[in-house]
């Protein structure tokens, strides 16, 4: 039934329960941890399709019967599938005889949590993925370590501070398995992975080390020589950690920053110090590649050269920003906003790229926005005659012509039928340009959802199949009701209209999720009650799907283009969250984040 469920046997493989977690495309892992002198069982939910704006579910179970005693959305994306390592760790670190949480996350953090499913403790910005595979006491203190994955071929080892240890980096980790090895008092780590087709294996040792390399030897001569050599190592090892420490920090800091995709930073040799995600994109590089690396290398794509010549111009001119125009592979070009700026204390180059497509286009939009509203008033009453005229025709033609009505009807026909086409584009823009103002109150978004739908939808079509998910127990939404009324009817009959003659399937969720973010360093979340409307019908091309919701574009055939933008103000408009994710040929899933009533955690 393309679910995806948790479910426990007894020791003769009876099934005790099953519960499931998640609807169509999401997948399951589940562990055992001890809270408050009793097993849990700790499960997550997890979001299998590429999507950035899916969260992912944690949940703490009764092991007897199933029942969901807390939840909680958190981060982003768990950051591994469960087909490759654990999700989730369940390990006493603080020993108070309860378990805490441990999970990595794709935006970069690993967090901790303890039986209450509260943040406890939380790692730097990785800016990457990054998933725990591996909890052990590697080097035989009593203590466990926290073993990650990250992109690159890295494996990152914390402390139960979630502090970083040490890294370790090979050629290759295609399908690598990493686990633990006990051995003669000893824990080590093996990894084993392909070669090229060829099966491989490394064993590695963890160790505390307070020297960067051992003595060996006992003669004066020596001794006095790696005296000499250690006192020079150490006098630059004060000056290079002290680089490092504050390169270290400074970096960390730019991660957490909200323009941090943004941002370049390039020694005074042009070399890559870091590299934001919108940069990495446009190389078509990760930031591990392109650190070190000096900028023209990156530059040599035709497509590049008014970003190349952008930046040469200001790093050897004094201009501090100038305006490129880039060609994305898209219907039209961007632009953009270069600015540089240097920073003497770290000795740095701070380069930061602005999109400002947006911001042009809504300045046309301004200027035309008048003149388009007075035509948009004055079209109504010419098409209201056009139609009426049309009418009268006919029926005219009824009366004292009905062999040439027969004839005549379908050029009447699309007559009226372009007039209507017209008359919805017209109203759609007024509803654009003369938007109301937003007064939202708390409501039931469950009790909405249920009162609108058999309202558009009778449910009598043997070939359309509308299906509901809907947590219990939400908290109030704050809602414009009209304006919600009429984004969710947009986004529903969007749906309906996605089918051909097979038919399919819609799905109707809503979840309490909370959206974490980093502000000033500290870390904040907010909560949102999430709808969301998931079919099964033709998809939206790729080359569309990022303009949908631009004024007069639309994937359907006769659409007006108005319906999304104008979901997309209202969604503004509540301070919410629109997004849309679709695989042409297979499905679309429009997601609505409002704004919760309640601040209280589920």
């Amino acid at each position: 039934d393309n679910k995806s469920y948790i479910f426990v046997l007894n020791s003769e493989g009876k099934e005790i329960w099953k519960r499931s977690l998640g609807t169509y495309w999401t997948g399951s892992y589940a562990t055992v941890g001890r809270f408050n002198g009793g097993k849990r069982i700790v499960a997550c939910q997890q979001n299998l399709r590429d999507s950035t704006n899916q969260q992912d579910k944690i949940f703490l179970m009764d092991p007897m019967t199933g029942r969901v005693l807390l939840q909680k959305s958190i981060g982003d994306r768990l950051a591994v599938s469960p087909l490759v390592f654990q999700l989730l760790f369940c390990k006493d670190f603080n020993g108070d005889g309860q378990d805490e949480i441990v999970t990595g996350n794709t935006n970069g953090f690993v967090y901790m949590l303890d039986g209450s499913l509260s943040e406890i403790r939380t790692s730097k910005s990785y800016g990457h993925p990054i998933a725990p595979v591996v909890v052990d006491d590697l080097d035989g203190d009593g203590i466990d370590e926290i073993v990650c994955y990250l992109p690159e071929n890295e494996i990152v080892v914390l402390n139960d501070a979630l502090q970083e240890l040490c890294r370790y980096r090979l050629s290759t980790l295609s399908r690598t398995l990493i686990k633990p090895i006990h051995a003669d008092g000893e824990t080590y780590l093996l990894l084993s992975y392909q070669v090229n087709g060829n099966q491989q294996s490394t064993v590695l040792e963890f160790e505390k080390s307070r020297f960067p390399f051992v003595f060996s030897g006992s003669s004066t001569r020596r001794t006095a020589k790696w005296a000499g050599i250690f006192a020079l190592l150490l006098l630059a090892g004060f000056f290079t950690y002290g680089k490092y420490r504050f390169d270290r920090q400074f970096l960390t800091l730019i991660a957490q920053n909200e323009l941090s995709d943004k941002l370049l930073l390039l020694s005074k040799n042009w070399k890559i110090k870091y590299i934001g995600d919108q940069w990495t994109t446009f190389f078509n590089t990760h930031f591990t590649q392109a650190r070190g690396k000096k900028i023209n290398r990156f530059l040599q794509e035709p497509k590049l050269k008014p970003l190349k010549k952008g930046i040469t111009e200001l790093l050897n001119g004094d201009k501090s920003e100038l305006s490129i125009t880039i060609d994305n592979n898209s219907s039209e070009p961007n632009s953009y906003r270069l600015t540089v700026r240097y920073i003497p204390v770290s000795k740095l180059y701070s380069l930061m790229l602005f999109n400002t497509s947006e911001e042009e286009y809504l300045r046309q939009m301004r200027q035309w926005a008048s003149i388009a509203q007075r035509l948009a008033h004055g079209i109504k009453n010419p098409l209201t005659t056009v139609k009426l005229n049309a009418e009268e025709l006919a029926h005219f033609l009824k009366e004292k012509a009905p062999k040439q009505l027969k004839d005549a009807s379908e050029y009447l026909d699309a007559i009226t039928e372009q007039v209507d086409r017209l008359k919805r584009m017209s109203d759609g823009f007024m509803r654009f340009v003369e938007f109301e103002k937003t007064v939202l109150k708390p409501m039931d978004i469950n009790e909405l959802i249920t009162d609108l739908i058999p309202q558009w939808f009778s449910g009598k079509s043997a070939k359309i199949h509308v299906e509901y998910d809907l947590a219990e127990n939400l908290p109030e939404a704050l809602l414009d009701e009209k304006q919600f009324e009429y984004a969710f009817r947009n986004i529903f009959f969007n749906a309906l209209e996605s089918f051909n003659e097979k038919g399919g399937r819609i799905l109707i969720s809503t979840r309490f999720v909370q959206i974490f973010q980093s502000e000033s360093g500290s870390r904040n979340s907010s909560d949102y009650i999430e709808l969301q409307v998931q079919d099964t019908g033709q998809g939206i091309p790729p080359d569309l799907l990022d303009k949908v919701t631009q004024p007069y574009v639309s994937s359907k055939p006769g659409g007006t283009g108005l319906g999304l933008s104008i979901v997309q103000r209202i969604m503004e408009s509540h301070d919410g969250e629109l997004h849309i994710d679709s695989r042409q040929g297979e499905m679309t899933t429009v997601t609505l984040r409002f704004k919760a009533e309640s601040a209280e955690s589920m």
